[in-house]
C-alpha cells in the first residue's frame, strides 16, 4: 500500500518571565510524508500475526519563516516544517488473540527518521535536527458499540540526537522521552476513521536546559481508497 499524510499543526509556547507571560503560537500545514508499505506474511496463512515495514521521504512542503511580534524568526523546533527532505522508515506488528481473546492485541510501532539539513535557516546558515528513533509497544482491545472501536494504550520511548547549525552541535538539544499514550480508533464507515490520542509524560532525560512538550492531544482522520482487482490501498 502507499501511505500520504498531510499534517496540519498548531504549537504554541508560554515562556513565564518577570517581566510577564510570553505567549506564541504557531499554525499551518506541516512537511508531507509518502511511505510506501509492504506486507511480507500472507495474512490468509498467518492469521493471529500481522507486519509492515514501509519507508519514504518527508518532505519540506512546510514554511520554516514565522516570526514572534518582535518580527524576529522563531526558533526551528517552533516551526511547522524542517525545511529538510528526510528519509522515513516504518514498521507496524501485530499479534492478535492474546491471552486466547480474540478482542485483544499486542501492537509494536517502529519508527527511524534520518533527517536531511535545511539550507536557507536564517536565510544563510544550515540546520540538521537529529535523528530520531522512537518505539511504541501496547495493547489494542477491540469492541463493538453503535460501531466498531479499538481502545488502545501504548507506552513510547523517543530518542533524538543533538541538532547541528552549520556542521556544530547545538547545545541544549537532543534527549530522551518515555510517554504513554492512551487512544481510541472510531471505524466511521469501510473507508473512514478517526483517531483520538494523547501523550502523558512519564521520563525525560534532556541535553543540557530545553524546553519539551507538557502535553500533547493529537486528532487523526484516516481515509482507505481501494484499489479494484488487488489489494493495494492508499491511506
Amino acid at each position: 500500500s502507499v501511505t500520504g499524510v498531510v499534517p496540519f499543526i498548531r504549537q504554541t509556547r508560554t515562556i513565564q518571565a518577570f517581566a510577564g507571560e510570553d505567549f506564541t503560537a504557531v499554525q499551518g500545514i506541516g512537511d508531507v510524508v509518502f511511505l510506501a508499505k509492504y506486507r511480507p506474511f500472507n495474512p490468509d496463512r498467518f492469521k493471529n500475526f500481522d507486519l509492515v515495514v514501509a519507508a519514504g521521504p518527508k518532505l519540506p512542503t512546510a514554511r520554516t519563516d514565522h516570526v514572534n511580534n518582535q518580527g524576529l524568526t522563531l526558533a526551528a523546533d517552533m516551526q511547522p516544517g524542517s525545511g529538510s527532505l528526510d528519509g522515513i522508515f516504518w514498521s507496524y506488528f501485530q499479534k492478535s488473540r492474546l491471552f486466547n481473546n480474540p478482542n485483544l492485541g499486542l501492537v509494536g510501532v517502529t519508527t527511524f527518521r534520518y533527517s536531511g539539513a535545511n539550507n536557507n535557516y536564517n536565510g544563510s546558515q544550515s540546520y540538521r535536527f537529529g535523528n530520531e528513533f522512537q518505539f511504541s509497544l501496547g495493547l489494542n482491545y477491540s469492541l463493538f458499540l453503535t460501531r466498531p472501536v479499538d481502545v488502545f494504550t501504548f507506552v513510547r520511548y523517543r530518542n533524538q540526537t543533538e541538532d547541528r547549525i552549520d556542521g556544530g552541535i547545538l547545545p541544549a538539544s537532543g534527549g530522551k522521552w518515555i510517554d504513554a499514550i492512551p487512544g481510541v480508533n472510531i471505524f466511521l464507515s469501510s473507508n473512514w476513521s478517526l483517531r483520538l490520542s494523547g501523550d502523558i509524560p512519564l521520563y525525560r532525560k534532556l541535553e543540557g536546559t530545553q524546553l519539551t512538550t507538557s502535553y500533547k492531544f493529537t486528532t487523526a482522520l484516516l481515509f482507505n481508497i481501494p484499489f479494484s482487482g488487488n489489494d493495494l490501498i492508499m491511506n
